[in-house]
């Protein structure tokens, strides 16, 4: 299977404390979320064990200074971004 088929969002955008991600998974696996600044820092990073099937987490960024920043979901098939802003 390829990653590309893999179905990824978040929302609200943009967002003030929690950001909800969403993603399919077509086997249950690793799956690692990353989120860095413009900098290329990472500033917030979570491992969770996906499923197979929808999945659905929470990121907590209210901590994070406002700007935009880009979220990184990554399997064993490969990654996938997007870009959100902190308000």
């Amino acid at each position: 299977l390829e990653f590309r088929r893999v179905l990824f969002r978040s929302y609200p955008n943009p967002v003030s404390r929690q950001l909800l991600v969403q993603f399919n998974l077509f086997e249950p696996q690793s799956t690692l979320l990353q989120v860095t600044n413009t900098l290329n820092q990472v500033v917030l990073s979570r491992q969770i064990k996906g499923v197979n099937g929808f999945n659905l987490t929470s990121l907590d960024v209210s901590h994070l200074p406002k700007g935009s920043y880009l979220l990184s979901i990554s399997t064993k098939l490969g990654s996938k971004s997007n870009i959100f802003v902190k308000s």
